[in-house]
Order: structure tokens, then C-alpha cells, then sequence
């Protein structure tokens, strides 16, 4: 269920998503996720233009298929699922985002115990 923070939007117990713009025909996005690492979390945060994943022929590029495959099997699952274009470009910054490393992307180690109190004030920073 998604519950809205703002112009956040919670994708996931640990992922936080809001669209900040366009760029060449196509959303771009700010998300911020908390991913495990053993007893710790890493609270990244990063924008995704998903512009930058499509080819010069407004066709995914090869990068971006191999994500969409890894989560739906082939595009034309993954099309299929999202009819909407926004939803879909939200979906597809989404997992953009979780394929990126952390260490590519704004991070800081976070103790589990505080996880959701952390990732709550960082939406809250960046409202």
C-alpha cells in the first residue's frame, strides 16, 4: 500500500519514491531505501532519470532490459503489468534505483534498530 509523506510516496516497508521532474519525455526521480547489510542498514539516496535508459530510438536500452527481465522475465511482461506510462516509468525508476550500488549513490550506515526512524527523517530533510 502506497501512503503518501508529502510528495513522497512509500513503495516498500524501506523505500521512499517522488517524481521531481522531466527530462527528454520522461520522469525523473529521487528515491531513498534503506537496504540490509548484516545487522546494519545502508539509507541511500539518489535520483534516477530514466531518459538515461533508453536508446537514441526511444526503445529501453540494453542495460535497462536486462533489469526489466531480471524482475518480470521480458519487456513485454513488464508492459503488460503497467499499461499506465507514469506507473510504469515509477516502476522502472524504482528498480533502476535498487540495481544501483550503494556506494554509487549518497549512503550512511544506520543501525537496525533505528532503521525506520532514519529513513522517516530523511524524507522528512527532503520534504
Amino acid at each position: 500500500m502506497e501512503t503518501i509523506v508529502g510528495e513522497w510516496i512509500k513503495t516498500d516497508d524501506l523505500q521512499y519514491l517522488r517524481k521531481t521532474g522531466q527530462k527528454n519525455g520522461h520522469g525523473v526521480y529521487e528515491v531513498i531505501e534503506a537496504r540490509c547489510a548484516e545487522d546494519d542498514y545502508v539509507l541511500c539516496s539518489g535520483s534516477i532519470s530514466v531518459c538515461d535508459y533508453f536508446d537514441d530510438d526511444n526503445s529501453y536500452n540494453s542495460y535497462c532490459t536486462n533489469v526489466i527481465n531480471s524482475y518480470y522475465e521480458s519487456v513485454e511482461n513488464f508492459e503488460n503489468n503497467y499499461k499506465d506510462k507514469e506507473t510504469r516509468e515509477q516502476i522502472l525508476a524504482e528498480m533502476l534505483f535498487e540495481e544501483t550500488f550503494y556506494f554509487e549513490l549518497s549512503y550512511r550506515i544506520v543501525s537496525g534498530d533505528d532503521i525506520e526512524k532514519e529513513l522517516e527523517k530523511e524524507v522528512n530533510l527532503k520534504k
